[in-house]
Formats: C-alpha cells, structure tokens, sequence
C-alpha cells in the first residue's frame, strides 16, 4: 500500500517561475468582484506520495460546494449546493527520468507535484463554502462531471482534500 497527500488552498497568486503560492486566503471578499457575485481566485494544490499505490496516473475532480447560505438564512436556497470547478491528471514521474543521482528518492515510487490554477468563480450567496477534490476512480467513463459528483456520493465515496472558506461582503 502507498502513501498519498492531497492539500488544496485558495491564493491571489501563484508564481510559475518561482513556484510560489502568493497570499493564502481563507475569505473571498465579494466587494473585491469583477462581475457581479463573479471573482478571480487560484486553486492551489499540493500533491506528495510514495509507494506502489497510487496508480501512474490519477484523475481528480474539483467542486464548489455551498455548506451554508447566509443569504437566505430561512430557505437555505444554495445550502448542500456543489458546482464544478474543473479536473485535473496527475502523473508520476518514472525515477529513471531524474537528471541526477542526488534527486532519485529514497523510497520507491516517490512523487510530488504542484500546480495552480486560475478561475473566475460565480458565487451565488455570501456563506460558507468548500472546495471538495474527488480521486476519480472509475472504470466507467462518465463524460459529465455532476454525473460523476452524484456518483461518488451514490458510492459514498470521500473526497481526498477539502478546503472550508468564507465568502463576505
């Protein structure tokens, strides 16, 4: 069995060239909007593991998820509400591709892998929010992504990383 660690994080910026996440938030402040209720945000994510698990390649989906509605305390109009953000495929790299002697792992199968990615997210209501990643594992190739969310909590599946955050205005 392998080891495997997910973290995800919403920041203003992610650097490329230095690989450096830049302003870590925890609240989305609306007043701050392009459109309205619409703002710039980037998802970051942390992926580290060693192992025979987990597979070569693995598919991951990520969710807006709406945990309580501030708005519209009485109806909870967009309470338990998800939304998808977008996918992601992560490979491991083959130890036999490091440049050097000095960068080989000393656990076999050892990854790690960092990215960031830039949306422009609508936001129906200030609340509670959370950003929920799911490892797509299915042999079944379901081409639509609100199809696969209500599989895998048909499944009761977990998601690998969560990230619970505000939206204020």
């Amino acid at each position: 069995m392998g080891h495997f660690n997910m973290n995800i994080a919403l920041c203003k910026k992610f650097d490329e060239s230095t690989q450096s996440v830049i302003g870590i938030m925890n609240e989305v402040d609306l007043n701050a909007q392009e459109e309205e209720n619409k703002i710039e945000i980037n998802v970051f994510t942390l992926v580290s593991g060693f192992g025979k698990e987990p597979a070569d390649e693995m598919e991951f989906d990520y969710y807006l998820r709406c945990t309580n509605d501030d708005e519209n305390p009485e109806e909870k109009t967009y309470s338990g509400r998800s939304s998808y953000l977008f996918s992601m495929t992560m490979k491991k790299a083959d130890d036999k591709e490091k440049e050097d002697e000095s960068s080989i792992p000393t656990y076999v199968g050892t990854f790690q892998a960092m990215s960031s990615w830039k949306r422009t997210i609508f936001f129906p209501c200030t609340g509670h929010f959370e950003i929920q990643v799911f490892r797509n594992e299915s042999e079944i190739e379901e081409k639509d992504a609100l199809e696969r969310l209500k599989n895998y909590i048909r499944n009761k599946q977990d998601p690998v990383a969560i990230y619970h955050f505000a939206v204020k205005r």
